[in-house]
């Protein structure tokens, strides 16, 4: 018979884990979490700012043709996002009349967002000076053709987003100032809006942004100068009433 202690002893051998082994593992996991790099932070989205007078000037000033002259003023007006202008048809916009409290008649433009998202399908306002560039543009350059897109590459095809940046690039090179994103012009259009006093509801729905939180956490980052004519402009106002 085989002695019990003898087999005990045997199987404590097998059953037990390798000194050796146990401690390569485990210095190996330790090494390799002392010397791992440590994670990327998530970067932070840069606030937008304002582009400034001057350079809106310089950029009017280079961008001459037909349908660049169109293609700049609706940038600067209509507070639309870079993807939203290229995705517009001609049917998209149309003339609007309409009479201002001192009786004259005002005839500005007006569009429709076609978006993806629900919220992003809006309506859209721009000006005279924009709405006759629109027109001198599709007369001179769209006459002949049949593209659904308001505004289309030299080769005829609608614009895409990459190529209205690159030609915000051509402007910015041209007009000698540092480049400009599509966004800006959104961002500018916004704020300026704001420091005129409209409030967020209407900027929001204006804009198309669902969450008002978000829209002023990433959009506005008010500088001291545009706090300052706002509030001037408002306690001139309560003067006047007082």
């Amino acid at each position: 018979m085989m002695d019990h202690a003898r087999v005990s002893s045997t199987q404590k051998f097998y059953s037990a884990p390798n000194p050796g082994t146990t401690n390569s593992s485990s210095s190996t996991r330790t090494q390799a979490t002392e010397f791992a790099a440590p994670r990327p932070k998530p970067r932070r989205r840069q606030r937008q700012q304002e582009i400034n007078p001057a350079d809106l000037e310089a950029l009017k000033a280079v961008a001459t043709s037909p349908r660049d002259r169109a293609l700049l003023l609706l940038l600067i007006q209509s507070g639309l996002r870079p993807g939203e202008l290229t995705r517009l048809d001609r049917a998209n916009i149309r003339v609007v009349t309409s009479t201002s409290e001192d009786g004259s008649d005002v005839t500005y433009g007006k569009g429709q967002v076609v978006a993806p998202r629900a919220i992003n399908c809006r309506s859209f306002w721009f000006g005279p000076e924009c709405l006759v560039a629109l027109g001198d543009y599709l007369k001179a350059d769209r006459a002949n053709d049949d593209e659904p897109a308001l505004f289309t590459t030299k080769r005829g095809t609608r614009i895409s987003t990459r190529a209205l940046h690159d030609i915000l690039g051509g402007w910015c090179k041209l007009a000698g100032i540092e480049p400009v994103g599509a966004h800006r012009f959104r961002y500018t259009f916004g704020s300026t809006l704001m420091c005129f006093g409209a409030n967020i509801t209407d900027l929001c729905k204006l804009l198309g942004h669902a969450i008002p939180n978000r829209f002023l956490q990433w959009h506005f980052h008010e500088s001291d100068e545009s706090f300052s004519r706002r509030v001037t402009k408002l306690l001139l106002t309560i003067f006047k009433l007082g």
